[in-house]
């Protein structure tokens, strides 16, 4: 019998994949940057097309410009 008490199960956790603030999945700002020539975290900001508001999907976004990743596990933003 499983612990019902485990309030968290990394195997149902949701990947991230999305600045929710801008409404834009990473996919989407991935081919975004690709077509307006943008190469780094600074210049999203600048147009601000992602990570200026609260932040959140900052680290995730600056890893998807390293790696090309668009989906990531919960805290799963180290290169």
């Amino acid at each position: 019998m499983e612990n019902s008490s485990k309030l968290f199960d990394s195997r149902m956790a949701r990947l991230v994949s999305k600045c929710v603030c801008k409404r834009i999945t990473f996919k989407e700002l991935k081919d975004l940057t690709q077509e307006k020539g943008i190469g780094s975290l600074e210049q999203i900001i600048e147009e601000k097309l992602a990570c200026t508001a609260c932040g959140m999907c900052k680290p995730y976004v600056s890893k998807m410009m390293v790696t090309g990743v668009c989906e990531f596990k919960p805290g799963d933003y180290h290169i």
